[in-house]
C-alpha cells in the first residue's frame, strides 16, 4: 500500500495575447494564483497483476484567467476552487493483456456567483485495452468520455458530452526501427472541444 501526499502553489501570468490581441485582449487582466492539494492512495492485488489508485484533490484560484463566450474577452474570476475525486484501475488478467481505467468526478465554483466554472466537465472518463501479441508488436484501443460543462460563466449554455475511440499499434521492425500508426476518433463522432 502506498498513501500519496502533495501541496503545491501557481503563478499563471496573462499571455501577450490575453492583454493586447486587437479587439479581443484584455489589458486590465491580473494574474492568476492558485493553490492545491491533493492525497491518493495506491494498492495492488494478485502481484500487481490488479492495481487501483483513488486521489481526492483541491484547488482555489484568485483572479483565475477564463474565456468569457459572452464578450469574446480573456477574464478574470476572483475567487473559484474545483475539488473532486480520481480513481484509476489496472487489470493484467495476461502478460499480453493490460486494461488501464480512470474516472474522474470534478465539482467547480465560481464563488463570484455560485455558478459552476466554464469548460470544465464534471465527469471525465478513460480507458486503454493494451494488447501484444508479439514482443515486437502492440496495439491499443482507447475510449475517452468528456461530460457536460457549460461554455459560459451563466451557466446557461451547456455543450454536449462526447465519447471518442482511438486506435493504435506499433510494431518493431528491428531494435532501431519502429513503425506506428494511430486513428484518432476511430467512428467519426462529431464533437467539438473548446
Amino acid at each position: 500500500t502506498r498513501f500519496r501526499a502533495a501541496y503545491g502553489t501557481g503563478f499563471h501570468g496573462p499571455t501577450f495575447n490575453d492583454l493586447f490581441f486587437p479587439g479581443f485582449g484584455n489589458p486590465d487582466l491580473k494574474p492568476e494564483t492558485s493553490e492545491s492539494i491533493e492525497g491518493g492512495i495506491e494498492q495492488g492485488f494478485l502481484s500487481d497483476r490488479i492495481g487501483l489508485q483513488a486521489t481526492y484533490f483541491y484547488n482555489r484560484f484568485e483572479d483565475l484567467i477564463i474565456f468569457d463566450s459572452t464578450t469574446f474577452l480573456p477574464d478574470n474570476i476572483g475567487k473559484a476552487a474545483s475539488n473532486g475525486l480520481e480513481i484509476g484501475l489496472q487489470i493484467r488478467p495476461f502478460k499480453a493483456v493490460t486494461l488501464s481505467t480512470n474516472y474522474t468526478l470534478t465539482d467547480t465554483e465560481n464563488r463570484e456567483n455560485d455558478k459552476e466554472l466554464p469548460r470544465r466537465p464534471r465527469k471525465k472518463a478513460n480507458a486503454t485495452l493494451s494488447i501484444s501479441p508479439m514482443e515486437s508488436l502492440n496495439i491499443d484501443l482507447e475510449l475517452h468520455y468528456v461530460g457536460k460543462r457549460f461554455d459560459d460563466t451563466s451557466n446557461i449554455n451547456e455543450l454536449d458530452p462526447y465519447t471518442l475511440v482511438n486506435i493504435a499499434g506499433r510494431f518493431d521492425v528491428t531494435k532501431g526501427v519502429q513503425v506506428f500508426a494511430r486513428i484518432e476518433n476511430l467512428f467519426d463522432k462529431e464533437y467539438e472541444e473548446v
